[in-house]
């Protein structure tokens, strides 16, 4: 589960950054 996590966190880091 902590990978889906991560993965989460870095889309909404992207989805931020744009």
């Amino acid at each position: 589960v902590k990978e889906m996590e991560m993965y989460l966190t870095t889309s909404d880091a992207v989805t931020r950054a744009r």
